[in-house]
């Protein structure tokens, strides 16, 4: 370091009527502490992505078909997708090899939401005990969110639902109100237009405005410190963008309700009813435009389903035998098929929805899966895509990848919506033969 002494935690980056806090760094610590889509406007029916996330596995023998290639036999738990046969695909063997290696620092359970959408390794860096990455769905919406209201619409079922992450690595929370929800998608916009007018002058860029009383900083800290605020100018660049993004939608009259809908009267304790909720307003999202990237997730480790004889939390029920229960008496299994009955519920509504060329389903591009497999496994996992992504897609088949990166999937999933990036997490390309 080549501060002669502590920086104030007050420290501020100035320039032209900005100041900008900082974070805390190291060097406030004082040495004895340093080692401490469719083309963009394009398409009339741009592509749509959707990653729906289920927690703590599936009962995989019981949700792999048994043959590969097209006209797999349908497994007791993938029955509920019998009305939608040959339009959604099952990819056996991909995975994050990097995300889901043993980290003392971080249990099974928390990698499985940590690193699904992110594919990092979280003990990549020295000396950092867990240091998660960007999630997919944050890239995607860099490009599409260019185009639409939202970048991204992030759903649960679930309070406190932590499966998305931004451009720093830090948890983004998922919306579990849906009466939240639907104020975003179809509410007022925020105040009049000369409030808005002057919020936005104020939000002018001040990173520009602080440039290089950043960069004579820099130049003053350690590495470990330019790191953090290189992490925190990123996060606040990005934070601008999409504030620039706003700006195109201020004063635009809010989005009108599709005829039909309404808005929910509160949160449904029943959680069959909570899914379906969230999923109606993920097809809204998706059916006005206001976003083309979306997760939700819609299984957690203590779903109850006591109206399908599961009363107890579902992670008791992936420790329990189950090779000598039948289908009915498998606990675990039930759940996963009640679970996959929720997709197909999703795959309804997606098809219903008309569009100029076809149906929401027909531009939609689906991927849904787990970052745990059958008894807590990390490499023999549950994915499953469906959709068509606007005649990209050829699904219906059982397809087996040995070991491929998942992160392949997430790369074809961006090139479908024509969002440029070639690469995410560890992906060696784009997934084929899908």
């Amino acid at each position: 370091m080549n501060l002669s002494r502590p920086l104030s935690r007050r420290a501020v980056l100035r320039g032209f009527g900005t100041a900008l806090a900082l974070p805390p760094l190291e060097a406030m610590l004082g040495p004895w502490r340093t080692n401490a889509a469719t083309a963009p406007g394009g398409a009339q029916n741009p592509v749509r992505l959707a990653w729906l996330h289920t927690t703590s596995g599936i009962r995989m023998p019981r949700f792999t078909p048994k043959t590969t290639g097209p006209g797999f036999a349908l497994t007791p738990i993938l029955a509920p997708l019998e009305r939608h046969r040959g339009d959604f695909s099952v990819l056996s063997g991909l995975f994050h090899r990097n995300a889901f290696k043993t980290i003392a620092s971080v249990g099974r359970h928390d990698l499985d939401m940590l690193c699904f959408l992110t594919g990092a390794d979280l003990g990549r860096l020295p000396g950092v005990a867990a240091k998660n990455a960007v999630s997919i769905d944050q890239v995607a919406g860099r490009t599409l969110g260019l185009h639409t209201r939202l970048p991204t619409l992030n759903l649960s079922a679930f309070p406190s639902s932590k499966l998305v992450y931004d451009e720093a690595g830090t948890p983004i929370p998922s919306m579990s109100n849906p009466v939240a929800v639907w104020d975003l998608l179809f509410g007022s916009p925020d105040g009049d237009a000369g409030t808005r007018a002057r919020r936005e002058r104020a939000q002018d860029s001040v990173l520009d405005r602080t440039l290089d009383s950043a960069k004579r900083l820099s130049a003053q800290l350690g590495a470990s410190d330019r790191d953090k605020v290189d992490e925190y100018l990123t996060s606040l660049r990005e934070v601008e963008r999409r504030v620039q993004v706003a700006r195109m939608w201020a004063g635009r009259p809010p989005v009108a309700a599709p005829a039909g809908s309404r808005k929910p009267a509160g949160t449904p304790e029943n959680l069959t009813e909570r899914i379906r909720l969230m999923m109606d307003l993920a097809v809204l999202a998706f059916q006005t435009d206001q976003t083309r990237a979306l997760t939700l997730h819609l299984g957690g480790m203590d779903c109850k389903y006591p109206d399908i004889g599961c009363p107890d939390g579902y992670h008791g029920y992936t420790h329990t035998a189950h090779k000598d229960y039948t289908d009915e008496g498998d606990q675990m299994a039930r759940v996963d098929r009640e679970r996959i009955r929720h997709l197909a519920y999703f795959l309804d509504r997606l098809k219903a929805v008309k569009e100029a060329d076809g149906t929401l389903f027909d531009a939609s591009f689906i991927h849904y899966g787990s970052g745990m497999g059958d008894a807590h496994e990390t490499t023999d996992l549950p994915n499953l895509i469906a959709g068509r992504a606007a005649g990209q897609l050829r699904p219906g088949s059982h397809i087996h990848y040995q070991g491929q990166p998942l992160a392949n999937l997430y790369v074809a999933m961006l090139e479908s919506a024509k969002v440029p990036a070639k690469a995410f997490a560890d992906s060696t390309g784009a997934l084929d033969r899908i």
